[in-house]
């Protein structure tokens, strides 16, 4: 015989009031208990536990016993809601009982099907009974400024219809006057399923809307038919009605401001879009909040029809078969084409000078630090510096890399705008709306006129007038930035400066966000905050969408330009000896590693962080000369392994001693 559960057993010996009180804090209404539904995003109580251990939300229309609530909230099905309630041990009944169980089963239904109907004749006998608006004032269409659209009242409330399927009214809306007052639906009635729409347009696009005063608000905007769905959770079902009964119209989903992941879902599953209120700031989350700030054209504006597909849609289809494209470098792995690099520095780090540097070695096709580089005719631009300083570093810079000022001819190029007006390459309106300047355009066609494809812009405090905090006047600059690169088909790099807190960039973190490349210029400093090699300086690659982030480069001042660290002339291996000024410069890449916290291990063990293989790469040496280096200068007690810090058990070379400066170096 077979045997089934014993489903009014269980729900004798698990009551649903003490499960759904487990869930969510419940209060007395009359001889139920009321509180916020657990399956939608409820404002106000909605979810109704009955004395007869049934349960009813009147905003998503979620219903059913003990076992119906548990299924839903752990979202499994019935025999494992039973497993999750009995703990596994749930009473059985056999074949005639289960018989009887399910006519008194179809018994309840019916009675339950029969307290419905009686509660729909009451519902409409009350819109029957309600009176029309005609002119006579109601407190909440006086408060919300906004029109009856053939609503009733009863007494001081509105009463909103609601009709069902089938055209007749399921159940009713009362709403009283009062700011903060409780809707209310007819008791007794699922509001599932139920509608009013209010316009009568007939063709454009369908709104579906959560609310009375969010509709009517919406159809006095736009004119547009809108359909009421009466809460954030049945926006999905309201939305399929919508395209079910207005087939081929474009369906709109007005969402509240607090309710955009319902609204997405809804629209989503409709092919239909979302638009929200835009409350910049002021109070409130809806439509309605919106037009008593800004007043219908605001809103109207949010539902302005969409264009056409006027914008360059890409289909991945279109690429089967096709040569994947090599990303191209202006510098390998620190200037990407097509992009707006951002440079960082404190003040007197050397900024301008790097850049200045490196639009040379673009220019001239030379490696830039050691790094390769595509060559291309490039254009520094300089805010700060006059023709004479510009003159001063190129001669330096063209010294250090071993070539002629005749040699760049057509090949880089300088442009200073000290002292001149109107630097600034975009503008912005009362509506923070961007808009590129005389300057901009300027710069955009002396490049293509010289076929200049890598421009540095020196700096943004004089190219970039906006508020530096405000984020979409910074993503508006970057992104400008970006279409002069796309302009010259090449690179850009943004030349600014860090913050007064020591970060690395300042002002809003979306300078941070829009970049695809920001680079870092540093002179480290030891614990103390001191400077140990002020001609010393580190470029940190700190944000790098498309190559490895964290890649530095360890260089130094000399003669007036930027160079690599000193190796022998004919380019052989250095020896066991380190001269003392490859000393002084290693012992200093050591010290900025211990600082990070990211120090040298003097383990062969530690392969990644192993000093040894550093010293190797770095500075040409052999093995067994990297391994005397480091014995050399612990015994000197120079350097010492100790532990990072007192809440790791990291060690790693520090320098705890420091030789006397070597006369080499030099100082500027």
């Amino acid at each position: 015989m077979n045997v089934a559960y014993d489903f009014d057993a269980i729900r004798r010996e698990y009551p649903l009031e003490a499960i759904v009180s487990r869930t969510l804090p419940l209060r007395r209404a009359g001889g139920n208990k009321v509180g916020c539904c657990p399956f939608h995003a409820d404002k106000s109580p909605s979810f109704v536990v009955y004395k007869d251990n049934a349960y009813h939300c009147f905003g998503c229309g979620a219903h059913g016993d003990v076992i119906d609530f548990v299924s839903r909230l752990e979202n499994v099905g019935i025999s494992d809601a039973i497993r999750t309630l009995t703990g596994g041990q749930a009473p059985r009944l056999d074949e005639a009982d289960r018989a009887k169980r399910e006519k008194e089963a179809a018994h309840r239904e019916a009675q339950q099907r029969h307290r419905e109907e009686n509660a729909r004749l009451e519902a409409r006998a009350r819109w029957a009974r309600a009176l029309p608006i005609n002119g006579v004032g109601n407190g909440y269409l006086e408060r919300k400024n906004i029109a009856p659209y053939g609503t009733r009242r009863e007494g001081d409330n509105l009463l909103v219809p609601i009709f069902g399927a089938d055209g007749l009214i399921q159940s009713v809306q009362s709403i009283p006057p009062e700011a903060g007052g409780k809707k209310l639906f007819h008791a007794g009635v699922p509001v599932k399923g139920g509608t009013f729409a209010i316009g009568n347009a007939e063709s454009g696009p369908v709104v579906v809307a959560e609310g009375f005063a969010t509709a009517a608000t919406v159809q006095a905007a736009t004119g547009y038919l809108v359909l009421i769905g009466f809460s954030k959770g049945a926006l999905l079902l309201t939305a399929e009605i919508a395209a079910q009964r207005y087939p081929g119209r474009e369906i709109i989903i007005a969402a509240d401001t607090n309710g955009i992941d319902d609204a997405q879902r809804a629209a989503d599953a409709v092919k239909g879009r979302v638009v929200a209120p835009e409350m910049m700031g002021a109070d409130g989350t809806d439509f309605n909040d919106q037009a008593a700030h800004y007043g219908l054209e605001d809103v109207a504006a949010c539902f302005a029809p969409r264009a056409g597909l006027s914008l360059g849609v890409i289909s991945p289809a279109d690429w089967q078969g096709a040569e994947i494209p090599e990303r191209r470098w202006m510098v390998e792995g620190l200037v990407p084409y097509h992009q707006a690099t951002l440079l960082t520095g404190a003040g007197a780090a050397g900024k301008s000078l790097l850049e200045q540097l490196k639009c040379t070695c673009i220019g001239m096709g030379l490696p830039f630090l050691g790094v390769e580089v595509e060559q291309v005719p490039t254009l520094y631009i300089t805010c700060e510096d006059d023709p004479s300083e510009l003159h001063r570093r190129q001669a330096a810079i063209c010294a250090g890399l071993g070539i002629s000022l005749e040699d760049t001819r057509g090949k880089v190029h300088l442009l200073s705008l000290y002292g001149e007006p109107g630097n600034e390459l975009c503008t912005f309106d009362e509506a923070r709306t961007i808009r590129a300047s005389k300057r901009y355009g300027e710069i955009v066609d002396t490049s293509l006129a010289l076929n200049v494809r890598h421009v540095s812009l020196d700096n943004t405090s004089h190219m970039f007038t906006g508020n530096e905090n405000a984020r979409q006047e910074v993503a508006a600059f970057v992104n400008l930035c970006n279409a002069m690169a796309r302009a010259i088909d090449g690179a850009v790099t943004m030349v600014g400066f860090p913050n007064k807190a020591g970060d690395s960039y300042s002002g809003s973190t979306a300078w941070e966000n829009q970049v695809r490349s920001r680079l870092f210029l540093e002179t480290p400093k030891n614990e103390d905050g001191v400077v140990v090699d002020p001609d010393y300086r580190v470029l940190r690659n700190e944000k790098a969408n498309y190559a490895r982030k964290g890649t530095e480069i360890g260089f130094m001042w000399m003669n007036g330009t930027f160079v690599l660290p000193p190796q022998e002339d004919d380019g052989a291996p250095v020896g066991h000896q380190f001269s003392d000024a490859h000393a002084w410069y290693a012992l200093c890449e050591i010290d900025r590693r211990w600082r990070e916290g990211n120090p040298f291990s003097a383990s062969h063990n530690a392969t990644e962080r192993y000093l040894g293989t550093w010293l190797q790469s770095r500075f040409k040496i052999s093995r067994n000369a990297a391994i005397g280096q480091i014995k050399a200068w612990g015994a000197a007690e120079l350097i010492a392994t100790e532990q990072v810090d007192s809440h790791s058990k990291k060690q790693g070379l520090r320098v705890v001693r420091w030789p006397e400066r070597p006369a080499e170096v030099g100082a500027r």
